[in-house]
């Protein structure tokens, strides 16, 4: 596949992915969706062509460019905007979708993603080899995921601190078992009580992204 290939196109939907992206995951219902519609979709893994990305102006995963007569029209990340992505499939690449429609397919995404996220988080917990990297990793998505929906200030926090202190309990037992005492576990109990103020600060980032 190249560019040229690409553009030599009249009306296509490029969509480039890369097997273990998370985000990719959470756009793949969507894109599925989008092949029943009047355009050509054609998926670029970025594992095989990652110079091409890169090519049609992407820096990273996933990201969508719309072809128009042998041109490149627009480009986008699907999963920044959710209003924007709507207009980008709707007005700028005349895909006929309803609200509805695109709303379920993004709940399902949304439902994938969080699922490997967190299967990711548990494999690092478990791992006997995880180093501090990838525990402080692991601990940010187990607090962060359940956080999100607090209400209110007082909530947030209340969740962050009680989800620290199970993180604690568990990483305690984990070092009580044979080979489970490593040095990154002693320093991530150390670690995880000073990490709440952070990590109400993504939190709190994360919910005004998603208000926008």
């Amino acid at each position: 596949m190249t560019k040229d290939i690409l553009l030599n196109k009249t009306r296509a939907l490029v969509c480039f992915y890369q097997k273990g992206c998370s985000m990719c995951l959470e756009v793949e219902p969507l894109t599925d969706l989008l092949e029943k519609g009047n355009i050509e979709i054609i998926k670029i893994s970025c594992d095989e062509y990652d110079e091409l990305l890169y090519e049609f102006g992407g820096d990273g995963t996933p990201y969508w460019v719309l072809i128009l007569n042998g041109e490149i029209a627009k480009g986008i990340c699907p999963t920044e905007k959710s209003d924007d992505l709507f207009s980008f499939i709707t007005d700028d690449c005349g895909i006929s979708l309803s609200g509805d429609e695109f709303n379920k397919a993004m709940l399902e995404g949304k439902g994938k993603r969080e699922y490997q996220e967190m299967v990711v988080a548990e494999i690092l917990f478990r791992s006997k080899e995880s180093n501090e990297d990838s525990l402080t990793y692991a601990a940010r998505l187990k607090i962060v995921r359940p956080c999100i929906s607090s209400e209110t200030d007082e909530e947030l926090r209340k969740c962050i601190r009680e989800n620290i202190g199970h993180f604690i309990k568990r990483l305690r037992e984990s070092m009580e078992k044979e080979g489970g005492d490593t040095e990154a576990r002693r320093i991530m109990l150390k670690k995880l009580p000073e990490m709440e103020e952070d990590i109400y600060n993504e939190v709190k980032e994360i919910k005004q992204t998603k208000e926008r």
